[in-house]
């Protein structure tokens, strides 16, 4: 039986039961984007538009990273060292990522990410990826760029200076066998 006070990390279809209008409501990040965005990823996950991972503490959402798959210009990799890629890269973009705030600063953000960098590898295995890419606003550019993410370009949506990020799944490969060694 899980415990109250612990954090666990599944699907949305493994946590359906939990993540119900009146749960996802009440979910808070401090972005009113994020949190209308949060209303509607069980919607778009069974349409299929995306795909959801979340974390779960009882019968809180605490936070959601939302995933799909795409392709980016190779033009946006000019001057960048990736090597020869085709026209149109196949990458797994990541759509949105939140976490509420009582939790925020506590991993969860980035154990989403190491759950959707664990989603990227599976896609690899059965079709075509070169990496996983995601538009990240200003005051997360330093997070991801810890993470390994290597920045891109910039453009400007509704006043925000955004910056498409990117990381090789090779990187995520070599970063997640190591972190399997050391466990």
């Amino acid at each position: 039986m899980e415990k109250q006070d612990e954090i666990q990390f599944g699907t949305l279809k493994q946590f359906g039961k939990i993540i119900r209008p009146a749960v996802v409501k009440k979910f808070d990040c401090g972005d009113d984007f994020l949190n209308s965005f949060a209303q509607k990823i069980k919607k778009l996950d069974e349409s299929n538009a995306i795909r959801a991972i979340v974390a779960v503490k009882g019968n809180h959402l605490c936070g959601y990273i939302t995933m799909k798959v795409g392709n980016l210009a190779k033009d946006s990799f000019q001057d960048k060292s990736f090597g020869s890629m085709p026209l149109e890269v196949p990458v797994m973009m990541i759509d949105q990522i939140a976490t509420s705030l009582p939790e925020q600063g506590k991993g969860i953000g980035r154990t989403l990410l190491s759950q959707a960098f664990r989603s990227a590898l599976i896609i690899k295995e059965n079709a075509g990826l070169k990496g996983v890419a995601l538009w990240s606003h200003p005051n997360a550019v330093s997070f991801y760029q810890k993470l390994g993410l290597i920045p891109l370009t910039t453009k400007v949506s509704n006043s925000v200076k955004l910056t498409l990020m990117f990381i090789a799944i090779e990187t995520i490969e070599d970063a997640l066998s190591v972190q399997q060694a050391i466990a």
